[in-house]
């Protein structure tokens, strides 16, 4: 693909005055630039199924940049597509190890806790998360990580905490489906059927499709 030769001379501008503003360093940038090279190469490869060839640029990139959880995140994800399941869970244990504080750390690792079958272990991840990750809220996490373990008081008001932080219809389609499994454990039966066919009318796609009652 050609490059938009205006994007490019925006692009080198800003750096241009960054340097000049000493916000960042020359080997700040140099870094950056090869970091963003070595996950660009990655996805390239895993995009066609290479997965091996993209585990490649993620083993010299996490060599280099160890303090860079980006590199742990994405090879993570290049085992779970192998199904190596224990080289994922290692990587994601180093990118937490980290960024302990980072919301989307521990949301992804949550999540894979959870496909584990491990939803004590990732409602720990979730209530650890510091803020929101992009596009998820770890409240929403906590809810489905609770409705595992039969929590269902507290599984509703996580779900309700999630609903009302919500904005995309798919948010709150699941925080709603959430909170009905939670009151259908709890007995409330007509307020859950109500929340599924709530949830079902919020997004009609089906994206609350985990959270089924019984």
């Amino acid at each position: 693909a050609k490059r938009n030769p205006v994007a490019s001379a925006v692009a080198l501008a800003a750096v241009l005055i960054a340097l000049v503003a000493g916000s960042i360093t020359l080997d700040q940038w140099l870094e950056r630039k090869e970091r963003d090279a070595l996950l660009a190469l990655a996805a390239a490869r895993a995009q066609v199924g290479d997965l091996r060839a993209a585990r490649e640029p993620l083993d010299r990139l996490t060599d280099l940049y160890p303090q860079f959880e980006e590199g742990f995140l994405r090879r993570a994800a290049v085992w779970q597509r192998e199904g190596r399941w224990d080289d994922a869970e290692a990587d994601l244990d180093r990118a937490v190890a980290v960024a302990p504080d980072s919301a989307r750390v521990r949301v992804l690792r949550g999540e894979f806790r959870l496909e584990r079958d491990r939803p004590a272990q990732a409602l720990e991840d979730f209530r650890h998360a510091d803020g929101f990750a992009p596009g998820f809220d770890p409240a929403l996490g906590c809810a489905r990580a609770l409705l595992e373990q039969g929590l269902w008081q507290e599984a509703e008001a996580s779900a309700e905490l999630a609903l009302a932080r919500a904005q995309a219809a798919t948010q709150r389609a699941l925080a709603i489906a959430a909170r009905g499994r939670g009151r259908w454990g709890l007995g409330r039966r007509a307020e859950a059927v109500n929340d599924a066919v709530s949830a079902a009318a919020e997004d009609p796609t089906g994206a609350e499709g985990p959270f089924v009652l019984g």
